[in-house]
């Protein structure tokens, strides 16, 4: 147990997460390689290397002030502010003007992640579990996707209002991304 509020235990917790847990050197990671026509995978290690073309993983999506904050995790390579990447869901081309590393809620402009690092993006069209790849698609790379168990409950919602419906909809995209 910890708690934020007087650092409470929040110390030991850290030290049990450099301590214990593998860095990402030490952790294999796979994906898969994706034919041209997109109907083969063969699977492929994604080794902690600066040198290899860049493969990111869209892990989460968050709307700020900004516009849609991009949380990604680069598996191999590296990418550098300017630079495009391939989304291989949608089959276009983006370009990442503004890199961000995260502190709590302050962000931190930075020129370049490498393998191992998270970094957020602004102003990229993609949905979370969106495999980034080199932008020429010379590397046409997919993470392997989240498992995401059976929902043990499930509900309906309706608006109490007609008009609120177009609300509701729109929420529920923004959600389902």
């Amino acid at each position: 147990m910890g708690s934020a509020y007087k650092n409470k235990g929040v110390q030991l917790a850290l030290d049990g997460v450099l301590k214990y847990l593998p860095s990402p050197p030490e952790k294999t990671n796979h994906g898969f390689l994706v034919s041209k026509d997109k109907k083969e995978e063969e699977m492929i290690e994604f080794p902690t290397d600066e040198k290899k073309p860049f493969v990111g993983y869209v892990f989460k999506l968050e709307e700020s002030r900004f516009g849609q904050l991009t949380y990604i995790r680069v598996y191999q390579g590296k990418l550098k502010r300017g630079e495009f990447v391939w989304n291989d869901k949608l089959g276009k081309k983006l370009k990442v003007s503004r890199i961000v590393k995260m502190h709590a809620n302050n962000m931190e402009e930075i020129e370049e992640v490498q393998a191992g690092d998270i970094f957020a993006i602004f102003g990229v069209d993609c949905s979370t579990g969106d495999t980034l790849s080199v932008a020429d698609n010379s590397f046409p790379a997919r993470c392997s996707s989240m498992f995401v168990p059976d929902p043990v409950m499930s509900l309906t919602i309706k608006p109490n209002k007609q008009d609120g419906s177009t609300k509701l909809e729109k929420a529920l995209s923004k959600f389902k991304r």
